[in-house]
């Protein structure tokens, strides 16, 4: 039987994708939240708890949207920051972002 023709090459495979870039290091100290729930659970479980302050930390770019205010309703400081371009939460026009009662002390940094 008759030979067939020679295949033409195959293109060349694609490059494995690079790994993504590691994430920003962590200020010393704090504890990162990715939404708004990770966000409220840590500050909530901290002003429940005996009293430990909580930092939390957003990463650059982050935008989280608060369905209703973060209670913190403890003699306690809470540190809310992010890095580099800075992180927003977002009370979308409907709600104010916290709600502070009891010497519950709050700082924002790069929001």
């Amino acid at each position: 039987p008759p030979s067939s023709p020679p295949l033409p090459p195959s293109p060349p495979s694609t490059p494995p994708l690079p790994p993504p870039p590691p994430s920003p290091p962590l200020f010393p100290g704090f504890v990162a939240a990715v939404s708004e729930a990770e966000l409220r659970s840590l500050i909530t479980e901290a002003a429940a708890g005996p009293l430990a302050d909580v930092s939390v930390y957003l990463a650059p770019g982050a935008h989280l949207k608060l369905s209703s205010q973060i209670r913190c309703a403890s003699s306690i400081n809470v540190t809310v920051a992010s890095s580099s371009e800075g992180a927003t939460l977002d009370g979308q026009g409907k709600t104010g972002l916290f709600y502070l009662l009891g010497g519950c002390s709050l700082t924002l940094r790069g929001l």
